[in-house]
């Protein structure tokens, strides 16, 4: 979380939140009366049901303070939620969402803003995706879509591109083979050709 907040100052991290889950888990405190108001963790969710509530509590405007200190150790294992990333990215659109509808209802205004964030950090998972060369990290982030508000043109858009997949693929097969002093001067080049300087 260093990253986003700075250390010891109490803040409002909602929109930060709402970008990325800033709040590792195993090395949390929170007031008891903060999590009984917000309903504790939604327990129909079964990914992300971590960063549902950390949106929850950012929504109501509970402050958060970062520490930079080491306060917990981190051991993996396989049967753990990490090793499964693709559920934990749908988990964390799913608490997006949850988050659109709840604004939604009382608040258009910010729920236009709402929905504008999580489109944007959906525009780009769908590029890293597609950078992935991963065909099911793609489909899950054109799956994805169906949780955006607002979506449904640019899923459309990425979902003919998906058209030229094995054309992409190819093409980076290629491109993997070129030179790095070659791809460096190729680069500008070909954004310029393909519209995108």
């Amino acid at each position: 979380s260093a990253r986003f907040i700075p250390e010891n100052e109490p803040l409002d991290v909602f929109w930060v939140s709402l970008r990325d889950n800033i709040v590792p888990q195993m090395a949390v405190a929170v007031r008891r009366d903060a999590l009984l108001a917000v309903g504790g963790y939604e327990e129909s969710l079964r990914y992300a049901e971590d960063y549902d509530l950390w949106l929850r509590l950012a929504q109501r405007h509970v402050r958060f303070v970062c520490s930079y200190r080491v306060t917990a150790n981190y051991r993996g294992h396989e049967a753990q939620a990490t090793e499964q990333p693709l559920e934990l990215i749908w988990g964390a659109y799913q608490a997006r969402r949850r988050v659109f509808d709840s604004v939604a209802r009382d608040d258009p205004a910010t729920a236009e803003r709402v929905g504008e964030e999580i489109r944007g950090v959906w525009e780009r998972l769908l590029r890293e995706a597609w950078r992935s060369r991963d065909p099911e990290f793609f489909g899950l982030a054109l799956k994805i879509g169906d949780l955006v508000p607002g979506a449904a043109r640019r899923q459309r858009r990425w979902q003919r591109a998906r058209v030229l997949w094995p054309v992409w693929l190819a093409a980076t097969r290629l491109w993997d083979r070129v030179p790095p002093g070659a791809r460096r001067a190729l680069r500008a080049p070909l954004r310029g050709l393909l519209g995108l300087s």
